[in-house]
């Protein structure tokens, strides 16, 4: 099981974004802002997992 280390949110509840190195907001391929989280790196883990392990809705 994984756990997040980044939601993307502070202890207030505002959202973290993504920072450039001049200090400005990132924005995705959409022009939305990034938000910082890692929550599509274990995603992509337990994807790759699944398939792996050959359960079934991963085929």
């Amino acid at each position: 099981m994984a756990v997040s280390e980044n939601s993307g949110k502070d202890n207030s509840g505002e959202e973290i974004y993504e920072i450039n190195k001049n200090g400005e907001r990132k924005l995705d391929e959409h022009g939305h802002l990034k938000q910082k989280h890692d929550l599509d790196d274990i995603a992509f883990v337990f994807e790759k997992w699944g398939k792996e392990n050959g359960l079934s809705f991963w085929k």
